[in-house]
């Protein structure tokens, strides 16, 4: 079983004996490999450096913009990079939006996220294929 602390050969590429999906091995016993910036449900995340990124700039030199990874609902990632923004109780548009004029981490509507949508007042959270 995944999780047991038992890797089993040619069934799990890792097996670190818990249930936190963000440390490295997932839940599904995978190596989640390179990941420079936060590990969190199987992909890697950034915050963008500077307002009015957009995701395919953040991702520019990791590997490329990662959607399937980048779609979901909620401001999980936004409260790992910003803790300190509101949290508002709903989401907004398909990409993790930490905005800089109302101070608040904006979720993730669990649409189809745009590598090329940008804000001018946010920092965006995204998923990147490394």
């Amino acid at each position: 079983v995944c999780g047991d602390g038992v890797v089993r050969a040619g069934v799990e590429a890792c097996d670190d004996g818990n249930q936190v999906d963000n440390d490295g091995c997932n839940n599904q016993c995978q190596v989640v490999a390179n990941c420079g910036g936060w590990l969190w449900n199987n992909a890697c995340w950034y915050t963008a450096a500077a307002v009015n990124m957009s995701c395919a700039e953040v991702c520019a030199n990791r590997g490329g913009f990662d959607v399937a990874g980048s779609t979901h609902s909620g401001n999980q990632v936004g409260k790992h990079f910003w803790p300190n923004k509101r949290d508002p109780g709903r989401n907004w548009v398909p990409i993790e939006c930490s905005s800089t004029d109302n101070n608040t981490n904006w979720g993730a509507n669990g649409g189809t996220p745009s590598p090329n949508w940008r804000f001018g007042a946010c920092y965006l959270n995204c998923a990147c294929n490394n």
